[in-house]
């Protein structure tokens, strides 16, 4: 789990320090983040889409992009909304800021305490990891660009042979800068087989690596992004992640997963929902494969009708979309949702989320507009992003604000009231002026 995040020139933050424990010893595995449009939610999520990208970045190029026929890369491209599977480190910096950007994530990965930092401008300029290592945390590896000269260390107590070790220096003189040594080395990993890796590397680092791959972001730009993680999640955990709505030429060794998908969100719906009886795919067998369609079996004017998936709500096709990242959270995944509730009733919202929060074994952190769910929450849970004087921007629990509630003075009518700010603060808009300045004569 990640303990706290600090960043500074990235993107709507000149800077922002974000603090997830909840007490010195112990860290929130929920977290709702509150704020007024455009305060920098968004912002918060992509600091941890930013390390998932920066870890992945050299083998998603290897892999996915130098591999793929031009048609091919075409299609995926258009499938995914034109975004880039790759990073482009200048996209994640400030607008109009000649100062590097910087992040420093501090994390937990099951008694594992690291500090990974990385400093650039439209390449990195400095780039190290810290983990703990005999009790004491030691510097993993550190790699800095000084006057246009590469400066490397790395530790023996991680990387432990001497050939290799100049073997990575090598990528290193070649690639750094453009991309991380994190993600040269998640390429390492990925390339050689796992004896030679264990044999030459850390397992502390190697499982640190994985953790950042294995982050499961969510998005509405990120919706099918994450092939590769999942792919990692597929070898760190035994699971596989589908498509929950359809899908074609699933490998027919999977049907029992996908029946376990089904299973899973007849759970889900039936009990989210009145009127549906059962949810179920309709299954296409091939020679080795399967194509599957999801439909709803509704109650609809006295009768059970059969409802494809797809002509579903907004929300419901919202929550399909959601499913497995609901999924992760039971399985020990950090797991970090943009706009939970976007297109879903906030009662409906609120049920998913306070049922689940007693089931993560791993972390949960989202972005919403639900203020119902402040109610329910623990205080070290609810989190309130806010704009200071000067467009500088603060994130805190509302549990560092020290104050006693009374039933007619709950957290969520004082969060309303604007005692702990992030609110919209609107006195009205002069719709009026807009249709005078729209119905002035054309000027000569």
């Amino acid at each position: 789990m990640f303990k706290n995040v600090l960043v500074k020139n990235f993107l709507t933050f000149k800077e922002l320090n974000f603090n997830l424990m909840k007490n010195k010893s112990s860290i929130n595995k929920f977290i709702a983040i509150y704020g007024e449009n455009g305060s920098g939610k968004t912002s918060i999520v992509k600091a941890f889409d930013f390390l998932q990208k920066i870890t992945s970045a050299r083998v998603i190029d290897t892999k996915f992009l130098m591999g793929l026929p031009s048609e091919l890369w075409k299609e995926i491209s258009e499938i995914r909304h034109g975004t880039k599977l790759s990073i482009n480190i200048s996209d994640y910096r400030m607008i109009d800021e000649k100062e590097p950007t910087e992040l420093k994530y501090d994390f937990d990965l099951n008694g594992i305490y690291g500090t990974y930092y990385i400093k650039f401008t439209d390449e990195i300029i400095d780039e190290e990891l810290k983990l703990l290592n005999d009790k004491k945390i030691s510097k993993v590896f550190e790699i800095k660009n000084e006057n246009s000269e590469i400066k490397t260390l790395i530790s023996s107590n991680f990387f432990f042979d001497k050939n290799y070790n100049l073997q990575l220096n090598d990528e290193i003189k070649k690639l750094w800068g453009k991309y991380s040594f994190l993600s040269l080395l998640a390429l390492e990993i990925d390339d050689k087989n796992e004896e030679f890796i264990y044999k030459n590397i850390s397992d502390k680092l190697i499982n640190t690596i994985n953790y950042f791959l294995s982050l499961d972001i969510y998005t509405e730009e990120n919706v099918g992004l994450n092939d590769v993680n999942m792919v990692k999640k597929q070898k760190k955990r035994g699971l596989l992640e589908i498509n929950a709505v359809r899908g074609k030429k699933l490998p027919i060794k999977l049907k029992d997963v996908l029946l376990k998908y089904e299973r899973s969100l007849t759970v889900l719906f039936t009990n989210a929902y009145a009127d549906v009886k059962k949810v179920k795919y309709d299954i296409i067998i091939n020679d080795d494969t399967i194509d599957y369609t999801l439909y709803f079996y509704k109650v609809i004017g006295n009768k059970v009708r059969r409802i494809p998936a797809l002509l579903e709500s907004e929300g419901t096709r919202k929550i399909l979309k959601l499913f497995n990242q609901i999924k992760s959270t039971l399985f020990g995944d950090t797991v970090i949702i943009d706009e939970i509730d976007n297109g879903i009733h906030d009662l409906l919202m609120e049920k998913i989320i306070m049922s689940l929060i007693d089931e993560i074994t791993g972390q949960l952190i989202i972005t919403t507009h639900n203020t119902n769910l402040i109610e329910d929450l623990n205080k070290n849970s609810i989190y309130i992003l806010i704009s200071e004087f000067g467009g500088n921007k603060k994130i805190n629990s509302i549990s560092n604000y020290k104050f006693k509630t009374q039933k007619n003075n709950n957290i969520r009518k004082l969060y309303l009231q604007g005692v702990f700010g992030g609110i919209p603060i609107c006195n009205g808009i002069e719709f009026d002026e807009i249709k005078q300045i729209f119905n002035e004569k054309k000027e000569n």
